[in-house]
């Protein structure tokens, strides 16, 4: 190192020249240092250290010299006082913390319809389970009422009397024999009267049941079976049922068109049979989507679930209805539409939709054989969809999603009769105040 010249002497290091003329209190580090960070020799050497000023803290008259002796008395971490203290919070919020501001009480709204149980009111079905607590589900309650059930039996309250266990008192009067008169003459049994007029006798005995007349019964003709692909069927409907690979409106809709029976049950495209559609005919299938600008695989997969009318003018729609789809197409908004409320029977009970279409409801549920259509409403699409989701909302404690497939899956209510009556009335008072026709 080179020697250094400070006040007319030199020396050989920093070490030898803070040795000689330090100030009291400047240690050789922060003297290095500051010769590094660029002070002069003089400043480095004789600056004194400036102490920190420790603050203190007061709380309710008591005086902390430090942060650590106050956290310890507060008995919170020292950790804890020292982000209060960055925080700006005074003395005393650093010693015994904030109050947190009260927030305001939730107001909450009732949704459902009001129950009565036992004589006590409550807003909806779901809260007079939680109170009563029942060791069965509410699923199960709502299946009671469904049923029949009296609210106060659906929860347990009640014992449900089983009528099949209550004696049932004979009819001792003996039975008179029925008797059939065919063409003047009597006959005492079934038997007889099929045998004397050659006819099957469970036929006969069907037929007397569904309230056929005699003479009716023995004469006219059983229907007329039908051969496909080698096996024999009681009629083209029991052939439909064992080995139709379409729904049953596309069965009857091809059925009215003409068709042959194996492309009723769509054992067979119909492809490069001639068509007519709308009075309009056409020598093959790939003829109409030509006409009607479909591509012929897009046409052959709609007409096994829809009649050919329909699949050349189905609309598919891509996606739900939004009303800002209505916005952007206002020609879809006042397109013709169907609103409807059905319900759904399934083996392991009921299910309620509510939904809106541009397809008749029978088309529309075609695939689903058990449904019991409630009402429909007509009118505009964007209009019925206004009505749908105040539904939805309205209703949305009883939404539910079961677990059997069907067309038009989501959306589903387990409702009870009441319940039933409610969203039915709903219905007719927003369609009547849109006035739009009901059926």
């Amino acid at each position: 190192m080179r020697p250094i010249c400070y006040k007319g002497g030199w020396f050989e290091s920093l070490k030898a020249l803070h040795e000689k003329h330090a100030e009291n209190g400047v240690s050789y580090a922060s003297f290095y240092g500051r010769h590094k960070a660029g002070w002069s020799l003089k400043d480095a050497l004789a600056t004194p250290h400036h102490k920190r000023e420790m603050r203190s803290f007061e709380v309710d008259g008591t005086k902390y010299p430090t942060l650590v002796e106050l956290a310890k008395v507060a008995g919170i971490t020292y950790l804890a006082a020292v982000k209060r203290c960055h925080r700006g919070w005074s003395d005393s919020e650093i010693f015994h913390g904030r109050q947190k501001p009260e927030k305001p009480a939730k107001v909450r709204v009732a949704r459902g319809i009001p129950v009565v149980v036992a004589g006590v009111r409550y807003e909806n079905i779901g809260q007079a389970h939680a109170s009563i607590g029942p060791s069965f589900t509410l699923n199960a309650v709502k299946a009671r009422l469904r049923y029949g059930w009296t609210y106060e039996q659906a929860f347990g309250l009640e014992t449900k009397i089983d009528g099949r266990a209550l004696p049932r008192e004979r009819n001792r009067s003996p039975r008179s024999k029925q008797q059939y008169v065919a063409f003047g003459k009597t006959y005492r049994s079934v038997a007889s009267l099929a045998r004397a007029h050659a006819t099957d006798q469970d036929l006969v005995y069907n037929r007397l049941r569904k309230g056929w007349t005699a003479e009716r019964a023995v004469t006219e003709p059983a229907t007329q079976t039908v051969e496909v692909n080698g096996h024999t069927y009681r009629s083209a409907m029991n052939a439909w049922k064992e080995i139709g690979e379409t729904s049953f409106f596309v069965f009857n809709a091809r059925k009215q068109a003409g068709h042959d029976l194996e492309t009723c049950l769509g054992l067979k495209s119909f492809r490069d049979e001639s068509q007519i559609v709308n009075g309009v005919s056409y020598p093959s299938l790939a003829e109409v989507a030509v006409a009607f600008g479909i591509k012929e695989s897009v046409l052959e997969s709609r007409v096994t679930r829809m009649s050919l009318e329909e699949a050349v003018t189905y609309n598919p729609s891509n996606g739900r209805y939004t009303l800002k789809r209505f916005k952007e197409d206002p020609v879809l908004a006042e397109s013709f539409g169907y609103l409807y409320f059905i319900e759904i029977t399934f083996p392991s009970g009921a299910l309620h939709k509510v939904g809106i279409t541009q397809r008749t409801v029978e088309s529309r549920f075609a695939a689903t054989p058990h449904f019991r259509t409630i009402t429909v409403v007509t009118g505009p699409l964007c209009e019925l969809f206004l009505i749908e989701q105040s539904i939805i909302k309205k209703f949305r404690a009883n939404l539910f999603r079961g677990e059997d497939e069907f067309e038009g899956r989501t959306e589903t209510f387990l409702l009870t009769r009441q319940e039933e009556k409610a969203i039915l009335f709903e219905i007719e008072d927003k369609s009547a105040s849109l006035k739009i026709r009901s059926r």
